[in-house]
This record gives C-alpha cells, structure tokens and sequence, in this order.
C-alpha cells in the first residue's frame, strides 16, 4: 500500500511539472571573470522587467503588477537560499533605459552605476508568458485483435487510423541581465524558457515562472570558478 501511494505521489509530481524536455537556457552572454560564489554573497539590486507581454485573455484575473511582482520575489527568493544572504533588494522599478541593451542615455547610466550600493544589478529584461496548442497525431486500431489470437490479416497497418488529439500549453520566456557595478558591464544574460502542458496541477503562470527561475539559478551556479 506504501509503495502504492508513492508511485501516485511521483505520478502527481510529474504531471504538475508538465512534460519532460521542454525547459531551455540560453546563455547569451557570459564574462569569465563573473563568479557565481561571489555572485551569491554580494548586495544585489533585482530591477523590474521592462517588457511584460501574456495572455490576459487566459488569465482575465492576473496583471501586470500582479505577474511582475511574482517574478521579482521568486528571484529574490531563489537567490536568498543559496547562501542565505539577507542583501537582495527588490527595487520595484525598471533601471534606466541604458541597460536595455541599445545603450540609450550612457551619462544616465554611467551616473547610475556610480551611485548604486550594490555589487550586482539583476535586471530583468522582459517576461512573456504566451499560450499554444499543440497537436499530436496518433495511430489507432478500429478493428483491434484480441490478446492471444493470432492477427490474421497480411497487412494490419493498413487497418490503422489516425486520431489528433490537443493539447492547450503555456510558455513562459524570461530574460536575465547581470552587471557588475565595480567594472560597469554586463557579465551574465540568461533567456530562460519553460513550457507546460495545462490542467488541473497548472491553472495559472506561476509554476512557469518558478521553472524558469530555478532554471537560471542552476545556471548560475555552474559558473563557479
């Protein structure tokens, strides 16, 4: 009965993860002075996304500010537990717009990096949670042959039909931006990607949002050096 109720308990896990492969890490940038240990016992300053785009149409109840807020304590949540480190602030605002990456404004951003407390700027480049639907063909026997009777006919396949069945699906996209405010560059850029399949374990864009920041943690800490 025990080992029952565990293999539902995994069974439950995997559904509410969605289906496996589906998660992705770009890395699109990557200084190799850029320390993870260093990295995680800094003073960092998390910064709002400057794009949010998702399906408001699918999640009539959720917004903007609602999602953004989701996606900044998530980070700063993540960070936090590595090493405990008590010096993650949430800003609550986008940085300026030279560090979106067309370098508008340089005195405006050179200014802004002079007179940052931190160590490390986490920006947040944007976040977009879209929608799909996926469809997957399947093959079917209409006329199917009882267990332990010899199939009989000289090409079964050609009995086969085909059936389509869909999947509704959420993926969310979010793009990270680290700077080092000591040498005023940008030494990590991360695109992080995650889809899943929806349902009863995923009603909303959080879990989506949890996947995809545990995906730039790891990615993170494998820069270590």
């Amino acid at each position: 009965m025990k080992y029952f109720i565990f293999v539902v308990f995994l069974l439950s896990l995997f559904s509410a993860c969605g289906p496996s492969g589906n998660l992705t890490v770009n890395e699109l940038l990557h200084d190799k002075s850029f320390n993870s240990t260093d990295f995680f016992n800094s003073k960092i300053s998390i910064y709002s996304p400057y794009i949010v785009n998702y399906a408001n149409q699918k999640y009539p109840n959720i917004s903007e500010a609602d999602l953004t807020n989701v996606v900044l304590n998530k980070v700063k949540d993540k960070l936090s537990g590595i090493l405990n480190n008590q010096n993650i602030k949430i800003e609550n605002r986008t940085a300026p717009d030279f560090f979106r990456g067309i370098k508008l404004k340089p005195g405006e951003g050179e200014q802004f990096l002079k007179s940052s407390i931190s160590d490390y700027l986490l920006i947040i480049q944007s976040v977009t949670v879209g929608t799909d639907r996926s469809t997957k063909t399947q093959s079917i026997d209409p006329y199917p042959v009882p267990p332990g009777i010899k199939d009989a006919r000289p090409n079964p396949n050609t009995a086969m039909e085909q059936k389509n069945s869909i999947k509704n699906t959420t993926q969310t996209t979010i793009t990270y931006d680290i700077w080092d405010v000591k040498k005023r560059v940008s030494v990590f850029v991360v695109e992080a990607s995650v889809v899943l399949v929806d349902g009863l374990n995923h009603k909303d864009p959080y879990l989506s949002i949890e996947k995809v920041t545990e995906a730039l943690i790891n990615k993170i800490s494998s820069k270590e050096e």
